[in-house]
């Protein structure tokens, strides 16, 4: 049987959307309470993969064959065994591809503003909540706040036809970088 994946861009739509999703976490409890993928109709369960290497029918009582399942582990190698089996089972399931890795490092650059003067993106990374901005006039952008994956933003600017001309701190922060 093939295995259903989603991507890390493909959920994030469904969380904006307001789908109710239920997320199986696999990784080990600890991994589990210290990060999660959240929403506001992000229902998580944490069932860690060796659960199911013992008993692969140890997700039963906490699923619904019409509940649609969104399996996530580390790097999307044990997520994939855990919507297999569940597959065989009869549930509608989908190994996240990547894993919590890929989650942690997915940005998305939203318009706030786009006019023929100026435009404003909002630099969303939704697995730490946050966020950064680029301000764009004619040919050149300012990066506002920007987080430690420096490579997101050159790669939006590049994609506008911008060029980054400077690039601001409002104030000090643990995991953004300049």
């Amino acid at each position: 049987m093939s295995i259903k994946t989603i991507t890390v861009e493909k959920l994030q739509d469904k969380i904006a959307d307001g789908e109710n999703l239920l997320i199986l976490d696999v990784r080990n409890p600890e991994d589990f309470q210290n990060w999660k993928i959240e929403g506001k109709n992000v229902q998580n369960l944490n069932i860690p993969y060796f659960d199911f290497l013992d008993d692969e029918k140890a997700a039963e009582s906490h699923l619904s064959k019409e509940t649609e399942v969104v399996v996530v582990c580390v790097k999307g190698g044990s997520s994939e065994m855990v919507a297999e089996m569940l597959a065989d089972q009869g549930y509608d399931v989908f190994s996240l591809e990547g894993g919590m890795q890929a989650w942690g490092d997915f940005y998305t650059f939203q318009p706030v503003v786009e006019d023929s003067d100026i435009s404003l993106y909002q630099g969303i990374r939704p697995a730490r909540g946050c966020l950064s901005y680029v301000i764009a006039s004619q040919d050149e952008a300012i990066i506002v706040d920007p987080l430690r994956h420096i490579d997101r933003y050159l790669q939006f600017v590049k994609e506008k036809g911008l060029k980054v001309v400077s690039v601001l701190d409002t104030h000090g922060h643990a995991d953004h970088i300049s």
